[in-house]
């Protein structure tokens, strides 16, 4: 039993902030950080085995047949076993300056710095991502969680927890370490476009 972990964190940030070197390198490393705190949560240490979950990065919005199609991805996907069926955790990650971020009216932001219209944080990806995952995998139950890499704050969100990076670890080192079955694994690797398995994961 072992980690299988796929895809490659922080390629996948959006054409927007590519053009602001800034948002694209804090956001890129702040996915990476993640990736990092989820493949560490999920080693085997003293009297714990390695996980046995199936780790996808950069993963796709699902685009169900006549649904329209979203650029947006989810950030990390962690798939473990469960008592009654799989779940999937869906991960969005924030590495946003110190702040209250408002995720309504076109977005806005207060910082120690800067305040007003931001739009990043308008956005509900997450809310997307879950309708389109649940729907074109309904045999996993889908969750989802915002993990801030800085100490910033999303208000008028809903559907999720948004937790610090040390709270999203002992979270990640609580799930289920099961190996999550084959059949279960194909099918969402397919759905995501069968990316690469990260090398030595």
């Amino acid at each position: 039993m072992a980690l299988q972990e796929y895809g490659k964190p922080g390629v996948g940030i959006s054409a927007v902030a590519r053009t602001d070197s800034y948002r694209y390198k804090s956001g890129a490393q702040a996915e990476r950080a993640v990736a990092g705190t989820i493949r560490r949560a999920l080693k085997g240490r003293a009297a714990v085995p390695d996980s046995g979950a199936v780790v996808v990065h950069d993963a796709p919005t699902p685009t169900p047949v006549g649904a329209k199609r979203y650029k947006a991805n989810a950030d990390h996907l962690i798939i473990t076993t469960g008592r009654l069926r799989p779940h999937g955790l869906i991960v969005e990650t924030k590495g946003w300056a110190s702040g209250w971020y408002l995720a309504k009216w076109g977005g806005w932001r207060w910082t120690d710095h800067q305040k007003g219209r931001f739009g990043p944080a308008d956005k509900h990806t997450i809310r997307l991502l879950l309708d389109r995952y649940r729907e074109v995998l309904p045999g996993i139950q889908w969750s989802a969680i915002m993990v801030t890499t800085n100490d910033c704050r999303v208000l008028g969100a809903s559907g999720y927890k948004q937790v610090s990076l040390a709270t999203f670890e002992r979270k990640v080192r609580g799930l289920n370490r099961a190996e999550v079955p084959e059949q279960v694994r194909a099918d969402v690797l397919s759905v995501c476009g069968n990316p690469a398995r990260m090398k030595g994961r």
